[in-house]
């Protein structure tokens, strides 16, 4: 198990500044993604009964369209949502590392001792 005396901190200095990716919930995504998701869908749906001649044919066609863009954007979504969190995130740690070497150290700890969870898992 990794200590904080191997990073030359001291244990009141091994807490890592929170970053934006520790704040956001994973879930957080997939709540904000299915209202806009179900939006998307309904929206394929209507605009296609709109353009088509007949109910029929919009709703035959409309529905299977809109159900796969609610898939479509119920899954894109939430992965566009956790990329641009990490990349903010990644960009953070960069400007926090680079202004204070304490800092640097204390994510390389937390690194550390993430990965040795990870391992003490397995």
């Amino acid at each position: 198990m990794p200590k904080p005396e191997d990073f030359d901190l001291a244990e009141s200095e091994a807490v890592a500044p929170k970053v934006l990716s520790d704040l956001v919930n994973p879930g957080t995504a997939s709540r904000i993604g299915v209202p806009l998701a179900v939006i998307t869908g309904v929206g394929a749906l209507v605009q296609l009964i709109v353009e088509t001649d007949t109910i029929g044919k919009g709703l035959a066609f409309g529905l299977p369209l809109g159900f796969v863009a609610y898939l479509i954007f119920g899954f894109v979504f939430p992965v566009l949502f956790a990329f641009g969190v990490n990349m903010i995130s990644a960009v953070q740690r960069l400007a926090l590392s680079g202004l204070d070497s304490r800092v640097r150290r204390a994510f390389e700890y937390k690194a550390a001792l993430d990965a040795w969870n990870r391992h003490d898992r397995i």
